[in-house]
Order: structure tokens, then sequence, then C-alpha cells
């Protein structure tokens, strides 16, 4: 094995997470519109992206949205998982910035573990676990 990625589906919002997450983690971001794609795209689908490669300093995070249409079941039962050694102002800030609009499922704490722990659920749906 390689690589380990992390593939994330979005509802018509990967475009603007993935915006998102470039800027935060200092990143850049590919996106392909289904209507970039031969042989045409799932009707009412043109803007929406078929698949997002985001490459940062800790990794890469690809992602694309479903079809219209298609019935998307949000995510549920994992966490991207960020840590930043050492990095107690680096995990501060993003969580600060990815919980605008976001809810916190364990708010920004030291725990036993971890000077500095989070899990939080952002704006686009995207659930997050930051440490140092």
């Amino acid at each position: 094995m390689n690589a380990t990625e992390t593939y994330l589906h979005y509802d018509g919002t990967c475009a603007r997470a993935m915006t998102h997450y470039a800027k935060l983690l200092g990143g850049s971001v590919h996106l392909m519109r289904y209507g970039e794609v031969p042989g045409g795209a799932p009707l009412g689908s043109e803007d929406r992206i078929v698949h997002a490669r985001l490459e940062h300093p800790g990794g890469v995070i690809l992602a694309g949205d479903y079809p219209k249409g298609m019935n998307y079941p949000g995510m549920h039962g994992f966490y991207v998982s960020l840590f930043f050694e050492k990095d107690e102002a680096t995990v501060k800030r993003l969580y600060d910035a990815l919980l605008e609009g976001g809810e916190a499922q364990m708010p920004l704490q030291k725990t036993f573990y971890s000077s500095s722990f989070a899990m939080l659920v952002d704006r686009f749906g995207t659930p997050w676990m930051l440490r140092a």
C-alpha cells in the first residue's frame, strides 16, 4: 500500500467545502465537474463536482458530490482526523474556523491523551477530530 486517502461525499457543496479546506490547511484543490466528464452528466448535475483532490502539507483529501436526484445519506460513522504535533495554536485556529456555522461534539480541551483535542461537525457536514 502506498497511501490511505479519505474520500468525502457531499450533496452539492463539495466545491465550497474543498475550497474552504484548502484555504484553512494551506493546500491546493483541483475540481472536476460532472459537466466536464466525457459522455455527459446526470441530468441537473453538470455544475456538481464529480471529483475533487485537495493536496495539503499533511496529505490528500478526495471528495465529490452525489449526482442530483440521488439519495444523499450524509456523513456518518467517521471523523477526518488531523494531528499537529505540539502545535496547539494551529489546532485552535482550525477549531475556530471549522466551528463557524458548525457544531462542537467535544469542545477544544486538554485531555489525558492530548494537549489540545476537539471533535466537531462543520457547516458542510464534515466531521473533524483535531489534536496536538
